[in-house]
């Protein structure tokens, strides 16, 4: 495997990957535990990515005259609505389900994307990429399995998750599609700077208040 030239690379991106995706995870769960405002937190969780990816942009990049900021705009608005609604199904699953089985669902949402590249890009899996599917779809029903109905209502709010998780996830393919690669770096900045955005207008709306907590535990999930 490893004379295979993209393999470590890849791997480590993969594992970078799992470990946010899980380290999210926990520490949804463990602002659950410390009775942290929903709202505030994700509210400074999106200001915080949105910061960190604004410093990653060239200035240069952020082309508010560009032809194309509208469309870029447009997409980084509904990408940051729905970015939005899988970290507040992300949290309420790790309420409901506990922190393991809404992080593997998230994680599993991979197979949405990977749907959409076979039907909509037209792109071919090879052997070992089939049998990783059978995989993920395998771990889904075992993970999930549990008799009772309390469970099924359960399972349903973890398939939720698995849609929205994966459809975000196909959001920047669908971008890149759109072959606009000078704003290519702009459309994540802008992307957390929609949910911040929905995600304080929520706060002001409901009177939320940002506590201490709040600030070091948003922070700490931004990143």
């Amino acid at each position: 495997l490893f004379g295979y030239g993209r393999f470590p690379r890849t791997m480590i991106y993969l594992i970078l990957s799992i470990l946010g995706c899980s380290g999210m995870a926990l520490m949804l769960k463990l602002a659950e535990e410390k009775h942290i405002d929903q709202l505030p937190l994700m509210a400074v969780n999106y200001f915080a990515a949105a910061a960190i990816a604004t410093f990653q942009v060239p200035y240069a990049s952020i082309v508010f005259s560009d032809s194309n900021f509208m469309l870029t705009l447009a997409m980084a608005v509904l990408s940051g609505a729905i970015y939005l609604l899988v970290l507040y199904l992300c949290q309420y699953n790790v309420r409901i389900n506990g922190a393991i089985l809404a992080s593997t669902f998230m994680q599993l949402g991979v197979v949405i994307p990977i749907a959409f590249s076979f039907i909509l890009w037209k792109e071919s899996p090879d052997t070992s990429q089939i049998i990783g599917i059978i995989l993920s779809v395998l771990a889904v029903v075992l993970i999930s399995y549990k008799k009772g109905e309390k469970r099924k209502t359960a399972l349903a709010l973890l398939l939720l998750l698995l849609a929205s998780a994966g459809f975000s996830d196909s959001l920047p393919k669908m971008f890149n599609m759109l072959d606009l690669p000078k704003m290519e770096g702009s459309y994540m900045a802008l992307t957390f700077s929609a949910a911040f955005i929905f995600c304080l207008i929520l706060v002001v709306v409901k009177k939320k208040r940002f506590r201490v907590d709040s600030l070091w535990a948003g922070c700490l999930l931004g990143i």
